[in-house]
């Protein structure tokens, strides 16, 4: 009974909290800008550059375990 409850205490606060979000901000950007050049390029880029750190992390932890099981 308690994780159900954990769970609706936390969507509830994750609804207010989107609520709120929405009436403080500013109106929300243009489809033209969203979609622009620039937005698109900043997007492409950024995803890139998770997939690599991802990579990069997964690697590490690789050779950690098995520098750990040759010891």
């Amino acid at each position: 009974m308690a994780p159900i409850a954990v769970i609706c205490i936390a969507l509830m606060a994750l609804c207010v909290g989107y609520h709120f979000g929405r009436r403080a901000g500013s109106t929300p950007l243009p489809w033209k800008k969203r979609t622009s050049r620039v937005a698109l390029a900043r997007a492409a880029l950024s995803l890139v550059l998770l997939v690599g750190a991802r990579r990069v992390r997964r690697n590490l932890v690789r050779s950690g375990l098995s520098l750990l099981r040759f010891r």
